[in-house]
């Protein structure tokens, strides 16, 4: 509890090494996810976060560290990430969709084969 007219904890001192894990641990599995026997990548990431590109160095995962990279230029997503020995499924980001060479919509999920390492995707917006 934060008090407003001292403008501090008092002895009441918040768990800040918790919150921060918490955060954390949320932060992670919305980039990298492994709840199940699939790895789940970009679930809950950000539209500036693709526009700015993110990446993830070194995420432990049940198959390994994984590294990710991901970003958006113009109608294409991409992913890049460190080859796991299960299916990998990949999130496009909020309010896109995947278009195949004829310019029809796809998916807004993505699934690769164990040992895949990177995907190049068309997209546009959804209507």
């Amino acid at each position: 509890m934060f008090s407003r007219s001292r403008r501090d904890f008092g002895n009441n001192l918040p768990p800040h090494s918790t919150s921060a894990a918490a955060l954390l641990t949320l932060v992670r599995n919305m980039l990298v996810c492994d709840v199940d026997d699939t790895l789940r990548l970009t679930l809950g990431a950000r539209a500036k976060w693709w526009k700015h590109g993110g990446h993830v160095r070194q995420a432990p995962t049940r198959w390994g560290n994984v590294d990710l990279s991901f970003k958006i230029r113009g109608d294409v997503a991409e992913w890049r990430w460190s080859p796991v020995p299960v299916w990998t499924t990949l999130a496009l980001p909020p309010g896109l969709e995947a278009v195949d060479g004829s310019g029809m919509p796809r998916s807004t999920e993505l699934r690769y084969p164990p040992g895949a390492s990177r995907a190049r995707i068309r997209v546009r917006a959804t209507t």
